[in-house]
């Protein structure tokens, strides 16, 4: 059975087989971070609506609004295709239940994932939910054909790290995984930092494909802008996908996806159009 990998936005992937179609992080419209960020581009509600009607599961990989957005789970029409669908909604085990409550409250499904131990969403397809610090988590999904890890922005970063992580997880078939700085880095004049930050980002991944024995690497959850007066001085370095493809695309297979490409996971190839858009 063909597993399919659909690029949505900033770090919002379907990963579908036959039966099971695991949405991850939806943030498609408007600012996050008190106007802080916004969308390199907007999902538009047509294929918002489309694409949900497939669904069966939504991960959430951790609270920060980029990645946990409230104002879709509260939306009127989502709601009610998600509600009308039955989508179960997954998140990683918490004390306070704090993300599990409030969606609750909306009527929706939500299933807490044990840390570290595989879930089962079909016959075919396995889950495991694997807590990073305080806040953060990855996903690993296993088919009978693949196994994919979704790192979003977990700070899998220095090379010991990674390797712990391989001893405890395994290698993988598919990463994805963020390619671009996100927290402040400097002020105005530190643009060396930056320079800095944006070269680190690039070797982590280059590290966690390498280590981690994958065959592709799909670079997402960096296509945010910093869009206030008080931080867009931060646009200055970060790394853009075309530049980012061009620097690695001979030391990895690096594949840069554009919003709403869908592709079999067996045979993922860089399509041109893309990279021009």
């Amino acid at each position: 059975m063909k597993t399919s990998i659909q690029f949505i936005n900033h770090a919002s992937v379907i990963v579908s087989d036959k039966k099971t179609s695991v949405l991850s992080d939806p943030w498609y419209t408007g600012d996050a971070f008190h106007k802080g960020w916004n969308l390199v581009h907007e999902t538009e509600r047509q294929d918002i609506e489309k694409l949900l009607n497939n669904v069966t599961h939504i991960w959430i990989s951790h609270e920060h609004p980029d990645h946990f957005s409230p104002q879709f789970f509260l939306d009127k029409n989502i709601k009610k295709i998600l509600l009308k669908n039955r989508v179960k909604i997954l998140f990683q085990e918490t004390k306070d239940k704090r993300v599990k409550k409030f969606l609750e409250k909306q009527g929706y499904i939500c299933i807490e994932v044990n840390d570290g131990k595989y879930f089962e969403l079909s016959n075919e397809v396995k889950i495991k939910i694997i807590k990073f610090g305080y806040i953060d988590s990855s996903l690993i999904i296993k088919t009978p054909q693949e196994k994919i890890l979704n790192l979003n922005d977990c700070p899998l970063n220095n090379k010991e790290e990674i390797e712990i992580f391989k001893k405890k997880h395994g290698s993988f078939d598919i990463l994805l995984s963020q390619f671009s700085y996100a927290a402040w880095k400097g002020g105005k004049d530190n643009s060396e930092y930056r320079k800095i930050a944006a070269k680190e980002k690039i070797n982590t991944l280059v590290n966690q494909y390498k280590i981690l024995d994958c065959k592709y690497a799909v670079p997402f959850a960096s296509f945010i802008y910093f869009s206030n007066s008080l931080n867009n001085y931060m646009n200055d370095h970060i790394n853009n996908p075309v530049d980012l493809y061009n620097k690695i695309k001979n030391e990895i297979n690096v594949i840069i996806m554009s919003p709403n490409e869908k592709q079999n996971l067996k045979d993922l190839t860089q399509n041109p159009e893309s990279i021009n858009f």
